[in-house]
């Protein structure tokens, strides 16, 4: 894989707003290019599409726990252990097999000593069409509302 930076613009958006343009053309949110960094330090490829999508709508919240705790070199029963969840949670969500209410997303990353951000920004044009209703569970993250 090539230089991370390299062909990689800072940017102001049509909105007066700091993005970065990705080779491709992209502009992505400063959240966004921070995830995308430390998927690029942790050995994986930002751009792979390897993501688990339980629901086929953008599920990255167990990929997410897995590398940031690779990065803190915890062990799944560390981690759970901290956290007050169970070690075999932990898998599951690392797996995409299941999504993390937000208390558990939350103690899971508090427990690396980690906050969660949460980018709330209007849908293009073309991504009205995909828009799915919220979920009725008020410690759902999944539809509307991405976690970077």
């Amino acid at each position: 894989m090539e230089d991370f930076w390299a062909g990689v613009w800072f940017i102001y958006d049509n909105r007066g707003r700091p993005a970065w343009q990705l080779r491709d053309g992209r502009v992505i949110t400063p959240a966004e290019m921070l995830q995308r960094e430390r998927l690029f330090k942790a050995g994986h490829d930002p751009d792979a599409g390897s993501v688990a999508d339980i629901d086929g709508r953008d599920a990255t919240l167990g990929p997410i726990i897995a590398v940031e705790r690779g990065m803190c070199e915890m062990s799944q029963r560390d981690l759970a252990a901290v956290a007050g969840v169970s070690q075999s949670m932990v898998a599951r969500l690392e797996r995409g097999m299941c999504e993390p209410s937000w208390r558990t997303f939350r103690l899971l990353l508090e427990a690396m000593r980690l906050a969660p951000v949460v980018d709330v920004r209007e849908l293009d044009d073309q991504e009205d069409d995909q828009t799915t209703a919220p979920s009725s569970s008020s410690e759902s993250v999944g539809g509307l509302c991405r976690m970077l």
